[in-house]
């Protein structure tokens, strides 16, 4: 059955705002862990704490932008 809906198609421009994106959670996250240590002198605890959801936002952007290319 053909499907109206035209497939989405993966290009270098999509993949560099995924690196983009990527790379500002990881620096976003870091960064404000940075800032609360820096404030209340617990280096690298919140550093660390950042870097983790950096990772984790980072993920979840990255799925949710590559799912309509991996669905058939």
């Amino acid at each position: 059955m053909n499907d109206d809906r035209a497939k989405p198609t993966l290009d270098v421009w999509t993949l560099f705002s995924l690196g983009g994106y990527n790379a500002a959670c990881l620096l976003v996250g870091m960064g404000v862990g940075w800032l609360i240590d820096s404030q209340i002198d617990t280096f690298p605890v919140f550093v660390l704490i950042g870097l983790a959801c950096g990772i984790g936002l980072g993920v979840a952007g990255t799925w949710l932008r590559m799912k309509p290319f991996l669905e058939d």
